[in-house]
């Protein structure tokens, strides 16, 4: 392969033979082509041959020459040591060796000086193996690689600098906590560029850019971080510069404004880069880094990373805004979800709430049990400290608290409330509208002295006719305000307790319809049974006083005894008789008075004398209080004597023995009044509205057993009216009175006796 070295031409390698390739002769070898590739060829070529003299260069081309800087243009004869510098020959003289030791090509690398041309020369050495003896030559080949070797650089430098970015860039997107992302980009930043400080400031609306995050070495001074002047931020990144980097790299050879001179001293800073921070194509922020202590001319690379660290950044942020947004949605989204399933669990238990409330209310016909019911389930079912309900007068004016639930120290039960003396009138007003209403309370005053400032809320107890039968009024602190579930609920329970509280004072008047009828019912049953003795008595004695007259027919005496028995039955006959047919036309107002004047002192006493034996028999006393003075009066006196003398016998028969009955007369203006009293017995309160009822007899009164009809007394009242007065009766300490008024009539003209 070296026929152009035709010295050492002697291998079969580089004989006669003409190569075959593929089947088809290449040209002959030609030395005169050989040489002519090895003059021109770019690579420096070279032959050493090495004897015990030492190594000799055998051939060279000029392009070595050229290569290693050499004057000489041939080499051929001289040493190595003699002809190039000592960096270069020594290397080339034991890789020469080395090659012949091991019988193998080797390669090297030269880095020439800045003297030199500071080239990188690849120097490729290979033994020429002539048969079997021990090679005596190498041949060399030099070939400049500066421009590889710096394209191999810079792309070494380029995949540094993509991994490097690739790994800030990853640490940087391993959080999506914005702080987070700000101070692993402070500290990575300042360990890859082996700055003194690296923080990130954030522009504020106010102009001026806040500190962010920071990252400094042990050595750097410990600054309280401060913001970055408005002017200073304002001259360097608003348009037409709002993209460029400030690059500084002495700060004490530029002119600073007094502002951006005192924030430059105070951390200090002696160089620096600031890269704008975009979001969006806006300035969100500032990327910088420090030297502290010397100047540092900042290379175009380190620029150029801080431009594509402050472009991940700026990515960082606004993920990390989205995803803080996103957040924000999920966290809103969360929020109304369970806000809805709140509202949807309070719904279901408000639901249940009315329910077991309802069928509460619907179960009972007890009007106090219903609204008890209803205070204590709103109360607890609210967490309200104060809960009533208040029951409305007919007329509209006054309202009294029925029921409560307090969970503090305050009752305000039977409490009546004048509504237009109240402290919150209008809300009454409100209230009669049958509105709903929420205020705070804020008086502490009035009926509430005890509940600390609270909101109530007050509804209407409503029938469907809009008749306010009562309110509900709710208290609880104010922070705790009553929702629309809530005032739904409590306005639902009022409309339930409406109804229920109708329909238990329907059931409460049914029943007392039902009483009544029974009393009625019985008072027939009393009358009947009654008038049915009353009528067969009379009618057994005289059936008895006949039969007995026939079988004494011969008997004169005993013949008068059995008449006087009939007649006197006969007359109570009639005298029952008549009290009907009597009491039926006073009600029916079918018989006018019969006008008598009469002489009362002379007639009342006169009245009196037929019960003296009586009153003695029973062992009473009768006191007559009769002034003189009565006077004449006009009046009916048949009707006069009928209503006396009943009141004389109902107190005669009623009254104990050893004790009083005072009848006394007088006169007020042109009033005649009549008092009845007696003594050691009273009537009961509860059936003093009572005792003028037809066929009605107070229970266990009648001591002596006379009985009666019960038509006595109501004949006195229909008679007493029926004469144009009044009659009332109190019974209190063991004394019955019974009052009568009679006024004297007024005539036009005197009537004729």
């Amino acid at each position: 392969m070296l026929n152009f070295l035709g010295k050492w031409a002697r291998s079969s390698e580089f004989s006669s033979d003409i190569p075959i390739y593929r089947g088809r002769p290449l040209a002959p070898k030609s030395p005169s082509i050989l040489q002519s590739v090895f003059e021109t060829v770019q690579e420096g070529l070279f032959v050493i041959e090495v004897n015990p003299q030492g190594y000799f260069f055998v051939k060279n081309n000029p392009s070595l020459v050229t290569m290693l800087g050499i004057r000489q243009a041939s080499l051929q004869g001289l040493r190595p040591q003699d002809c190039l510098p000592p960096a270069i020959a020594e290397p080339l003289c034991s890789t020469c060796l080395g090659c012949l030791t091991h019988r193998q090509s080797k390669q090297y690398e030269m880095h020439q000086s800045e003297v030199d041309g500071g080239k990188i020369l690849l120097i490729t050495l290979a033994p020429v193996l002539l048969g079997e003896s021990s090679p005596h030559h190498v041949v060399g080949a030099c070939q400049d690689i500066s421009l590889q070797k710096q394209s191999e650089a810079s792309l070494k430098q380029q995949v540094k600098r993509e991994n490097l970015l690739r790994t800030i860039t990853q640490r940087i997107r391993e959080s999506l906590h914005l702080p987070d992302v700000l101070q692993t980009t402070a500290e990575e930043v300042r360990t890859c560029l082996q700055v003194d400080q690296c923080l990130i400031f954030r522009c504020t609306p106010s102009g001026d850019a806040h500190p962010a995050a920071q990252s400094q070495t042990e050595e750097a001074p410990q600054r309280q971080p401060i913001s970055i002047p408005k002017d200073w931020l304002a001259e360097r990144y608003q348009a037409p510069r709002g993209g460029s980097p400030v690059v500084t790299n002495d700060t004490q050879t530029i002119s600073l404004s007094p502002a951006v001179r005192q924030f430059v001293d105070h951390y200090p800073i002696r160089a620096s880069i600031s890269v704008p921070i975009l979001e969006q194509n806006h300035l969100w922020g500032l990327l910088v880094v420090h030297e502290c202590f010397a100047p540092r001319p900042w290379s175009s690379e380190e620029i150029f990373l801080l431009q594509q660290l402050a472009d991940q950044v700026g990515i960082a942020i606004q993920q990390a805004q989205l995803y803080q947004q996103v957040q924000t949605l999920n966290a809103h989204l969360e929020d109304q979800v369970k806000e809805r399933t709140q509202q949807l669990q309070q719904s279901l238990e408000f639901a249940s709430l009315l329910k077991r409330i309802t069928d509460k209310m619907h179960a009972s016909l007890d009007e106090d049990q219903i609204l008890q019911t209803v205070v204590l389930e709103i109360g607890n079912a609210l967490n309200a400290t104060y809960c009533d309900i208040a029951l409305y007068d007919p007329s509209g004016q006054t309202c009294r608290i029925t029921h409560e639930f307090s969970a503090v120290d305050l009752s305000l039960l039977n409490e009546t409330i004048v509504m237009a003396e109240s402290r919150c009138p209008d809300v009454y007003t409100q209230l009669f509208k049958g509105s709903l209403c929420q205020f705070c309370l804020l008086d502490r005053g009035g009926n509430y002295p005890s509940l600390p400032d609270t909101l109530a809320l007050a509804i209407p107890i409503a029938d469907d006719q809009n008749l306010v039968l009562g309110d509900i009024w709710i208290h609880r602190p104010q922070i705790d305000c009553f929702n629309e579930e809530e005032v739904r609920l409590v306005e639902q329970i009022a409309i339930q307790c409406a109804i229920s509280m109708r329909q238990a004072r329907l059931y409460q008047s049914s029943q007392g319809q039902v009483k009544e009828l029974a009393r009625i019912n019985h008072i027939k049953d009393d009358f009947i049974s009654t008038i049915s003795h009353e009528l067969r008595t009379p009618m057994s004695n005289m059936k008895m006083a006949i039969h007995m007259l026939r079988i004494n027919l011969n008997n004169l005496e005993k013949q008068a005894d059995y008449v006087n028995i009939l007649e006197q039955e006969c007359y109570r006959e009639t005298a029952l008789i008549d009290d009907l047919l009597n009491l039926q036309r006073l009600e029916l107002s079918q018989q006018i008075p019969h006008w008598e004047k009469i002489v009362l002192p002379a007639w009342l006493r006169s009245l009196l004398e037929g019960f003296s034996s009586r009153i003695l028999a029973q062992q009473q006393r009768l006191e007559v209080e009769i002034p003189d003075d009565l006077g004449d009066f006009w009046t009916d006196p048949q009707a006069l004597s009928r209503v006396l003398m009943e009141l004389l016998n109902n107190a005669c028969k009623y009254t104990p023995p050893e004790e009083r009955i005072i009848f006394r007369a007088q006169s007020q203006g042109s009033l005649l009044q009549v008092e009845i009293s007696n003594f050691g017995t009273e009537i009961p309160a509860q059936e003093l509205p009572r005792v003028f009822d037809k066929f009605y007899r107070v229970p266990r009164q009648d001591r002596w057993q006379q009985g009666g009809t019960g038509l006595g007394l109501a004949l006195v009242q229909k008679t007493v009216t029926w004469l144009g007065g009044e009659i009332n009766v109190e019974s209190h300490s063991q004394q019955t009175t019974f009052r009568v008024k009679l006024p004297s009539p007024t005539f036009p003209q005197p009537p004729n006796n």
